[in-house]
C-alpha cells in the first residue's frame, strides 16, 4: 500500500558571510536576517551588493574600496558606507538581480528594466550624462526585456528574454564579442557562431562567457594563460597526447570552447588569471594560471589544458564556484566550502594560513547549504541557508510531527558546541515571527519528551546502574547483568513491602511491577537517544580534528596515535 506523501513546511534562516581584503575569517553580516534575508549577491574590488527576498537593494563598501567611491553605491553621494545601506531611490521598484563592476553597478528590476549608477568610464552606464551617476538611473536604449545581467571590471553583458545577447563598455581584448576592440557606450548585439539558444551570460574581469541550452561554452576576450580554454593543447581530462601548442592571445568574437564540447556546462566563474566551470555531473574543471595553486590540482606547476579537480572533491558534487584574484572558492552538495590558491589578505577565509594552498581545503565545517558565492579580486561574499525546523502537516491541517535540527558545528572556529536542548532553544528563539505564527495556526506542537515513571518504594538509583553501562557510557538495560540488577532491586523491594512479606501478591505490587517495566522501556529509549547523541559528538570531534590536522602537523601525529577515526 502506497504511503501518501504529506506536505512539509521548512523553517530556515539565511545568513551572509564576507571575508578577504584583510578580513582573515568569514564574518557574518547581521543585517540580512528574517525579512531582509539575501536572495542574490554580487561584489567587486570596491563594493558589495545584496538583493533581499523583499526585492530591496543594499550596498556598502569593501575594506579596500573606501577611497574609490564614485557613486557606485547608489545613495546619491560618494560617501563610503561601511555597513549595508538600502538604496532608497529604488523604493517601490522590485529588484531581482544586481551586478557589480569595478566602479559602477547595474541592477535589473522585475519588469526587465535596467538601472545603472557609478562611474561612467568606458560608457559602462549606457547613459548620455556626465561621468558620475550617483543614483540608479534607467537605461532606455533597449527595445527588449532583459532577463539577466553580468558585469566585468569595465564592461556589461545582458541576455534578453528572447535569447539575444548585448554588450557595451570597454572593448579591450575583444571582450564585447563584436569583432573589434572598440569601446562602446551603446548596447551592441553580439553575433553568435551557433544557432542554439543562450541560457546564461557570465562576464569575467576582461572576458565574456555564454552557456547555450545544450551546455556548450562560448568565449571571447583576454585568453592570457589560456583562461578562455581556447588554446590547442589538451591535458588533464583526456588521454590523447598534446598537439602542437597554439596560443590564442585574445578572441575578438564569440568562439566555441571546443575542448569542452563533450561536457555539459552548467555554471562558470572567471577571475583575472583563471577560470572554473561546473558540469551537469557536478565535476569541477579549471584552466588558466596556476602560479598560486588556484586550479586546485595539488601543485603550483603550469597546466596548459583543461583540468579535472579531484582529490578532496572526489565523490562530491560541486554546486557553486567563484574565482577571485589567484584563488578559488568551492561549495559542494554535502554543504562544505573549500578554498585554494593565494592566501594573501585573507582571501581563503582560513584563520591560520601562512602559505598558498594548492589543494582545496575546507574553510569551515558547516551544516549550511550554500546557494550562492561571489568572489572578486581579494574579497568573497557567500549566502548560507540553515534549516531551523521542519514539520509535516496532515490533510486535516494538524501537525503530525515537528523536528528541530540542532547545529552540530558552528560556521566559525571558536564557536562552542551546544547541547541538543540548548541548540533547540536557540533555534526556536531565532525563528522569525511569521514562521512561529504559521506553526501556531497549523496546530504545531513539539515532540513529547518521555518522563521517568515514579515507582514508590523502589530504591533504584543511578549508582546501581554503573555495572550496566558500556565503556562508551551507553545504557545496556537488555543485558544479562542489567536483568540481574533489576531482579535484585525487586527482591529488595519485596523485603520492604508488607504484602510481599506475607507471600501475597497484591494489586499494588502488580501496579509497581508495571511501572518498573515502563522504566525499563524508558531506559531502552534513553539508550537509543544517548547512542545517537554520542554519534553526533563523534562527528563534531572528527570535523574539528580534520580542521586542526590541516594547520598543525604535531596535532596530526597525535590524532593518528589516538585512533580518533
Amino acid at each position: 500500500m502506497a504511503v501518501e506523501s504529506q506536505p512539509i513546511v521548512v523553517s530556515q534562516s539565511t545568513e551572509v558571510f564576507v571575508w578577504g581584503g584583510g578580513k582573515v575569517t568569514p564574518r557574518i553580516i547581521d543585517v540580512f536576517k528574517d525579512d531582509k534575508a539575501a536572495a542574490q549577491i554580487s561584489c567587486s574590488k570596491n563594493h558589495y551588493a545584496v538583493v533581499t527576498v523583499e526585492k530591496e537593494l543594499f550596498t556598502w563598501t569593501s575594506s579596500h574600496g573606501q577611497s574609490s567611491m564614485v557613486g557606485q553605491l547608489g545613495h546619491g553621494d560618494v560617501a563610503a558606507y561601511k555597513n549595508p545601506k538600502k538604496v532608497e531611490s529604488l523604493e517601490g521598484i522590485p529588484v531581482k538581480q544586481v551586478a557589480c563592476g569595478e566602479e559602477f553597478t547595474i541592477c535589473l528590476a522585475d519588469d526587465g528594466t535596467l538601472y545603472s549608477f557609478g562611474g561612467d568610464y568606458y560608457g559602462c552606464l549606457a547613459q548620455d550624462t556626465e561621468e558620475q551617476v550617483l543614483s540608479p538611473t534607467p537605461i532606455t536604449q533597449f527595445d527588449y526585456t532583459i532577463s539577466q545581467v553580468s558585469t566585468g571590471d569595465c564592461h556589461v553583458v545582458v541576455l534578453t528574454q528572447c535569447g539575444k545577447v548585448f554588450s557595451w563598455g570597454c572593448g579591450e581584448f575583444g571582450r564585447l564579442g563584436n569583432g573589434s576592440e572598440d569601446d562602446s557606450s551603446v548596447p551592441q548585439l553580439v553575433m553568435l557562431p551557433v544557432k542554439q539558444r543562450i541560457e546564461s551570460v557570465a562576464a569575467g574581469p576582461d572576458c565574456t562567457f555564454l552557456i547555450t541550452s545544450s551546455g556548450k561554452l562560448l568565449a571571447c576576450g583576454n585568453n592570457e594563460h589560456n583562461k578562455l580554454g581556447l588554446n590547442s593543447e589538451i591535458r588533464g581530462i583526456t588521454k590523447r597526447k598534446a598537439k602542437v601548442c597554439y596560443d590564442t592571445p585574445c578572441q575578438h568574437s564569440m568562439a566555441v570552447v571546443k575542448h569542452l564540447r563533450n561536457n555539459r556546462i552548467t555554471q562558470i566563474s572567471s577571475g583575472p588569471t583563471h577560470t572554473a566551470v561546473i558540469t551537469n555531473f557536478g565535476q569541477l574543471l579549471t584552466f588558466g594560471n596556476n602560479k598560486y595553486g588556484q586550479l586546485g590540482l595539488g601543485d603550483f606547476r603550469e597546466h596548459p589544458g583543461i583540468n579535472l579537480v579531484s582529490g578532496v572533491l572526489a565523490g562530491r558534487k560541486v554546486t557553486q564556484v567563484a574565482c577571485g584574484d589567484n584563488f578559488t572558492v568551492i561549495a559542494t552538495n554535502d554543504n562544505q566550502v573549500f578554498a585554494c590558491g593565494s592566501c594573501k589578505d585573507g582571501r581563503l577565509g582560513i584563520a591560520v594560513c601562512t602559505q598558498n594552498i594548492a589543494l582545496p581545503r575546507p574553510i569551515f565545517g558547516s551544516l549550511h547549504a550554500v546557494p550562492s558565492i561571489c568572489s572578486s579580486y581579494w574579497g568573497t561574499i557567500l549566502v548560507a541557508d540553515k534549516v531551523l525546523s521542519q514539520k509535516t502537516i496532515s490533510s486535516s491541517g494538524a501537525t503530525k510531527s515537528l523536528t528541530s535540527i540542532p547545529d552540530e558545528d558552528g560556521p566559525f572556529s571558536g564557536e562552542e558546541a551546544a547541547s541538543p536542548a540548548s541548540s533547540t532553544c536557540m533555534m526556536m528563539s531565532s525563528t522569525p515571527a511569521w514562521v512561529k505564527q504559521e506553526f501556531q495556526e497549523a496546530g504545531a506542537s513539539n515532540l513529547p519528551v518521555p518522563s521517568l515513571p515514579d515507582i514508590p518504594g523502589l530504591k533504584l538509583n543511578l549508582g546501581s546502574l554503573k555495572e550496566t553501562t558500556s565503556p562508551t557510557g551507553e545504557f545496556l538495560p537488555n543485558s544479562e547483568n542489567a536483568d540481574s540488577v533489576f531482579v535484585s532491586k525487586i527482591e529488595d523491594f519485596a523485603v520492604d513491602d508488607t504484602d510481599a512479606k506475607n507471600n501475597n501478591i497484591s494489586e499494588s505490587t502488580i501496579e509497581i511491577l508495571d511501572k518498573l517495566t515502563a522504566r525499563v522501556k524508558y531506559l531502552e529509549s534513553e539508550n537509543l537517544r544517548l547512542t545517537a547523541d554520542n554519534t553526533k559528538q563523534k562527528k563534531v570531534i572528527l570535523q574539528l580534528v580534520t580542521r586542526l590536522e590541516g594547520v598543525d602537523p604535531e596535532f596530526e601525529s597525535w590524532s593518528s596515535s589516538q585512533q580518533l577515526a
